[in-house]
This record gives C-alpha cells, sequence and structure tokens, in this order.
C-alpha cells in the first residue's frame, strides 16, 4: 500500500473515533492491513505524531483534538448527558476501547475515558459526533454499579490475594483482604467490593470475601459457583416449607365425585431416565369410530394456589433451573417429587386434555378437565425405542399394544405438522456422562428418537388446544410466540448459501422454504454449521398477551400448559384454565397476566444465561486433559482473526487463531466466508473438514490445524 494511501487511512479512521487511543497493532488489525506494510504503519503514525495529528500515550495514540477540531469535521458538544449501560467486552479481550449501549445506538469510549466502568455499569455519558455520524463519548458519571458481588478465582501474587472474576468481563483483577483464618490461595470465592479503584491512578478495586465455595477449577465447585453469581435460590424459606407441609394431602370423596375419573384406563409416563418429576402421562385407547388420545397433566394448581407464600418464590423464580448434576426447583421436592409427581400406582389429580380422532386420524373434538388417574408404568425414553426398534420391552402385552398405536398416531401427527409448515432444526442437547465415581467421563449430544417425537408430538397438541380454547373464553391469556424473522437477516444468510452452492429461492411460504433448506443439510457437515447460523437469524421465542402465533411451529395459537411443576407460564395458565371449565382456578387481570409473561421471559433467557455459562466451564474441565490430542473437526465459524472448529468427537468448539496458521497470510472474504492465503491461495470455508490439535485450555479453547502428511 502507498504511503499516501495509508495516511489517508489512518487520520480516517481517527477521525471516525476521535477519542479512541489505538495501538499500531489494533490499527493494522482494525483496518485489515498486511504484515508486510507494518513498516509502513508505524512510519506513518510516527510521521502522523511530529505533525501534531496523533499524541502518543506510551504504546497508545490518539487523535490532537485541538489539533483537528472545526466546525467542518465535528458537532458542538451535545449538552445533554445519555444514560447507557457499559460494554467491557473489547477491554477483556486487550483491546484499549469499550462501548456503551443505549437505546438510540452504541457508543465507542476510549479506555482513557471510561472513568472506571466495569462492565454492566448504567452509566452517564457526554456524546459526541463526527462527520460521518460516527458515535462516541465520555463516561461522566456512573450511575449504578451491578456487580457488587462477584464469584471467582483467588490467586496469591506477591503475598497479596488477587481475585479474578468468572466473568472474564470485568476487565481487572481485583485485591481482597484475607478471608478469616483460611488460605484462599487457588479458591473460589464470592467476593463483594468495598471500593472500585482508580484506574487513572492504577490504583486496583477492593474487596472482601463473603463466601468460600471449594476449590477453584473443581467441576461441582464451578456449578456452584455460575449459581452464585447469578443469584439463584438453592433453598426455600422455613416459612414456604412449612406452608407446603401443610397442604392437605388427602383426596377427597368430593373431589373425586366432581372429576372425570380415569384411574381405569391404562396410563404411563414417559420421561429421561434420570427424572425425578413427572408432570405429563397419556392414554390412548381405540374403538371401532376411531380413537381417543388423552394428555393428563398434574393438577399444580390445586396445591398451589396466588395467595400462597409459595406462589409468590415460583413467580420470582420463574421456572427451574437443570444444571449438570443438580437441579434448582421452581417448587419445593415435596410438591414437585411428591404431591404433584404422576408416580405409578398412586392416585394423582391433573387436567386433562382429551382428543377425539376418527378411523383416519383426523380430530373431531376435543376438550379439557379436571381429572383424577392412577399411572399403571413409568417408563423412560430408552425403553420405549427399544420397543419401536428391536420389540424388546419387559412391560405389558396391554402397554406395548397401546404404545404401537400411539406410535402410529404420533406419525400422523409429525406428517401434518410438516405439512402445515413446522421447522425443525435438529439441534441436539448436551449429556454429561459421568462414571461411578461421579466424575465426569464424556460429553455427548442427545439424539431425537421416537419416544421423544411421540411425546413432543401429544404435548404440542394439548398446548394448542388450550391456547385456542382461553382466547375464546379469556379476554387475555398468556402465548408462546415466536416473531416471524426479520426479511434481511434470512436474505444475509440466502446469500452466503447461494455462495456455498445452494439454491435458495422464495418460491413458497418461508417455513416450507426453510424446511427445504434443511433437509438439504441432512448427514453432511453443514449440518452443524447453517442450521445454527438459520436459528440465530430468527427471533427468540417469549411469553406475550399479544397472539402473535410461532413461527416456528407454525401453530396461529399456542402456549405452554404441559409443565406446571417447572414453568410459572404453565402454572398460570392451569389457574386460567381451572378457572373457566370448574370455577376452581383464579381470575388473573390483564395486568397481572402481562407482568407474568415478562416474568417467565426474562427467568428464561437467565437460565438459558447460566446454563451456557455452566456449560462453557464443563467444557473447559473436560478438555483440560486433552491438550495435545489431535481430532477431526468441521469449520463452524470465522471472523478477521480466527476460525471456529467444532470436533467431531465432542461437541466442543475452539478458537484457531489465523495468525497462528504458519507459511501465509490469510484473509476474510466476509461476504463469502472463505478465509484465503494471499500467496498460496488455500483457502479454509465454513463446513470444511479439517485436522486440528488442542494446543491450550485458558480463557478459551485453543486450537492448531494439524497439516495433513
Amino acid at each position: 500500500m502507498y504511503k499516501q494511501d495509508l495516511e489517508k487511512k489512518i487520520v480516517e479512521l481517527f477521525k471516525q473515533y476521535p477519542g479512541a487511543n489505538l495501538t499500531i497493532n489494533e490499527v493494522s488489525s482494525i483496518l485489515n492491513i498486511r504484515k508486510h506494510d507494518f513498516r509502513n504503519i508505524k512510519d506513518t503514525m510516527n510521521k502522523l505524531e511530529k505533525s501534531g495529528f496523533l499524541i502518543r500515550r506510551n504504546r497508545l495514540f490518539i487523535m490532537n483534538k485541538k489539533k483537528t477540531s472545526n466546525k467542518k469535521n465535528f458537532s458542538k458538544r451535545d449538552e445533554i448527558l445519555i444514560e447507557g449501560r457499559f460494554d467491557a467486552t473489547s477491554l477483556a479481550k486487550g483491546y484499549s476501547f469499550a462501548f456503551v449501549i443505549t437505546e438510540e445506538s452504541d457508543y465507542f469510549i476510549s479506555i482513557e475515558d471510561t472513568n472506571g466502568a466495569f462492565h454492566g455499569d448504567i452509566v452517564l455519558i457526554e456524546p459526541y459526533k463526527s462527520r460521518k455520524d460516527k458515535k462516541y463519548g465520555v463516561v461522566r458519571k456512573i450511575t449504578s454499579r451491578v456487580n457488587q458481588e462477584m464469584v471467582g478465582n483467588v490467586t496469591l501474587v506477591n503475598n497479596e490475594y488477587l481475585f479474578i472474576c468468572d466473568n472474564h468481563k470485568i476487565h481487572s483483577s481485583i485485591k481482597v483482604k484475607p478471608y478469616k483464618q483460611e488460605d484462599i490461595n487457588n479458591k473460589k470465592v464470592k467476593i463483594q467490593i468495598d471500593n472500585w479503584g482508580n484506574y487513572h491512578s492504577g490504583v486496583l478495586p477492593k474487596g472482601s470475601v463473603l463466601d468460600v465455595l471449594g476449590n477453584a477449577h473443581d467441576p461441582d465447585i464451578e456449578v456452584l459457583g455460575v449459581i452464585e453469581q447469578y443469584d439463584l435460590p438453592l433453598s426455600f424459606e422455613e416459612d414456604i416449607i412449612e406452608e407446603v407441609n401443610s397442604i392437605d394431602k388427602d383426596i377427597t370423596y368430593y373431589e373425586i365425585a366432581k372429576r372425570a375419573d380415569y384411574r381405569d384406563l391404562l396410563t404411563i409416563t414417559i420421561d429421561p431416565i434420570t427424572a425425578k418429576d413427572y408432570d405429563d402421562a397419556i392414554s390412548y385407547t381405540q374403538d371401532e369410530n376411531g380413537s381417543t388420545l388423552y394428555v393428563h397433566i398434574a393438577d399444580v394448581g390445586h396445591y398451589v394456589k396466588p395467595r400462597m407464600k409459595v406462589f409468590t418464590e415460583a413467580c420470582q423464580r420463574g421456572n427451574s433451573f437443570y444444571f449438570p448434576k443438580r437441579v434448582i426447583p421452581m417448587l419445593p421436592e415435596q410438591i414437585s417429587n411428591g404431591l404433584c409427581s404422576l408416580r405409578p400406582d398412586e392416585e394423582k389429580l391433573t387436567l386433562t386434555v382429551v382428543t377425539r380422532f376418527d378411523t383416519n386420524l383426523n380430530i373431531i373434538e376435543q376438550s379439557a378437565t379436571e381429572s383424577i388417574i392412577l399411572s399403571d408404568a413409568r417408563l423412560n425414553y430408552e425403553e420405549v425405542d427399544a420397543l419401536f426398534d428391536k420389540d424388546v420391552f419387559e412391560y405389558s402385552d396391554e402397554v406395548k399394544d397401546m404404545l404401537f398405536k400411539a406410535r402410529e398416531l404420533s406419525r400422523k401427527l409429525s406428517a401434518k405438522l410438516k405439512e402445515s409448515g413446522y421447522i425443525n432444526f435438529k439441534l441436539p442437547d448436551i449429556e454429561y456422562i459421568y462414571d461411578d465415581e461421579g466424575n465426569l467421563a464424556n460429553i455427548t449430544e442427545s439424539e431425537e428418537t421416537e419416544s421423544h417425537k411421540l411425546i413432543e408430538n401429544f404435548m404440542l397438541l394439548a398446548n394448542e388446544y388450550v391456547a385456542s380454547y382461553l382466547k375464546e373464553q379469556c379476554p387475555t391469556t398468556i402465548y408462546r410466540i415466536h416473531e416471524f424473522p426479520d426479511k434481511d437477516r434470512i436474505e444475509k444468510v440466502a446469500k452466503l448459501l447461494r455462495a456455498y452452492g445452494y439454491k435458495i429461492t422464495f418460491d413458497g411460504t418461508l417455513n416450507h422454504v426453510l424446511q427445504k433448506v434443511l433437509k438439504s443439510f441432512e448427514g453432511k457437515p453443514e449440518e452443524k454449521v447453517f442450521n445454527k447460523m438459520i436459528l440465530r437469524a430468527m427471533k427468540k421465542a417469549q411469553y406475550s398477551t399479544k397472539n402473535q402465533a410461532h413461527f416456528g411451529l407454525s401453530i396461529q395459537n399456542y402456549t405452554h400448559f404441559t409443565s406446571p411443576i417447572r414453568r410459572l407460564s404453565d402454572l398460570i395458565i392451569h389457574h386460567q384454565l381451572k378457572d373457566v371449565i370448574a370455577k376452581s382456578g383464579y381470575n388473573f387481570k390483564n395486568v397481572k397476566l402481562k407482568e407474568f409473561a415478562q416474568i417467565a421471559t426474562e427467568r428464561e433467557i437467565l437460565s438459558d444465561s447460566a446454563y451456557r455459562d455452566i456449560m462453557k466451564k464443563m467444557i473447559m474441565y473436560f478438555m483440560h486433559d486433552r491438550v495435545g490430542n489431535e481430532y477431526q473437526a468441521v469449520i463452524t465459524g470465522m471472523n478477521k482473526s480466527n476460525i471456529f472448529a467444532t470436533i467431531n468427537d465432542f461437541p466442543v468448539t475452539g478458537v484457531i487463531r489465523m495468525s497462528n496458521i504458519v507459511g501465509d497470510y490469510y484473509i476474510l472474504d466476509e461476504e463469502r466466508m472463505i478465509i484465503r492465503g494471499r500467496k498460496s491461495k488455500k483457502s479454509f470455508k465454513l463446513a470444511q473438514v479439517i485436522n486440528v490439535q488442542v494446543s491450550a485450555v485458558t480463557d478459551d479453547i485453543y486450537l492448531d490445524i494439524v497439516e495433513e502428511d
């Protein structure tokens, strides 16, 4: 690159971000300038410093505002301070700038202008604008410190205890005092911030240890650390337990008399083998006129009423949290694993959705009723799959016959869902396998089998009916909605897929187009890449009192009704349904339903975030002992600096630094998402299968490409 062109690019960069403090390396990275031009960059920036355009502060360069300020380039300072959330992601990665996220846009903040803000803090910034409308600002005031308590590891350095937060976006270490008489070196602790230090003076924040959770890097302690970081409740208050223990467990003759009695109906539950609470059961019968499916759901609303303390606690928790080897339940175990668990040979109160089919398995009638059941058998998915695959089954012929007939119905429902536009992304859950001593032995992905699909189809049917019924009967209810995706985001993915040779034509409904696209990936490495990419292009499902349909399921009226033990939304729906069909529930006001929907959505997001953090820690722990091992992997992502590859043997994604690929200088073609060598023209593209070696497990899992002989 000619020096005059380089100088122009550097000048434009600093004019776009006039508050930025940047090193020469950062300028090179931002401008995507090749390595052989590095000397020219250095010379040019030194020249700009001598001219007065740039000011050097150690290794950092900043634009001289006095030298460059004029009305042509910059607007007047905005006197109004803007509130936003401080995002220190870039600081945590070693860059010298951060951002403040506001309602209107994101503002670039130089490290010199952060005013001691930390990730997540609510701040007031003084904004500026450049000629090209690039926005930057200076943090003038920190109005709220979000991270007053943190969880992380302690290391002894020069006879001082330094705390490193588990949230790597907390970009500074923190000094902590000795804790009682205990040695806290290499311990996982929870601390409280005493003061936030002074960045400009080089004074670190200081904190006090509130609790020692255990040894750092112990997987069980890592899980506990995330629970503490997210401030999730590990137990129920005594008054709640006392209230639950005082609930009348007897089922009276009066209660039975007013319910549909299905105790003589063959009934089973099908759950994961590790499940402890069983909140749904099914029955299926046939006669000469057709067949009837019964979906029985535990009547949690009978025991957990809105004026009870346990109901208030459920509203605060929002849902159960499921982590490896640990569950934080929404309701106490006396309810979730006892009163409302549909265990075999125990009479249980339920709400039942009854669906009547004709001989061609078309729905002819549906209804909902309060009921009582007596489950005959507790089955797990593995047992049912063994029956379907190998005809191996330990239960009665009656149960066996019902399951085969239910499978026929499930297949018909699957065909109808597909015809309507149901999108199946086939993204498996992560499963953690432990040895006899409780140590993590393997990480795998679960498979969607026919037994899973059978239960899913029957629950979808019940949820859809309840949503449609309550829509007719109630002024307001809670829906599970999934909004139509943004056209631009879908078209962006389609454009990339076309570059990879997939012909995407929008010649039908978007649901059916995506069905066809996902089908074309099946069994190929592309399935690991593009299924997730398409999913990320969509909006997230949520709870709402506005019925906006469920795009992914292609269902107009949909809610969550089938898991009242573990989801607040389902418990609220139960009370509404009970109020309509038997006047035994509760008639919530519209504003309260809106509040419940918001809580359910927020807690679901929190649950997902906590689970992702724990999953990352478990994977890091698992891979520590595999440094040096070689694996086959699939390239699942890339940016200007890194390639991301997912190992085939485990659901583990690692980082390949492009700077570590020897023999050439590689450049990213962002439009086609292909990385090419400048000299060799060797390329790396999405879904490409490569051989890798685990090189390090530190803040992430790092891989090196192993060249084939």
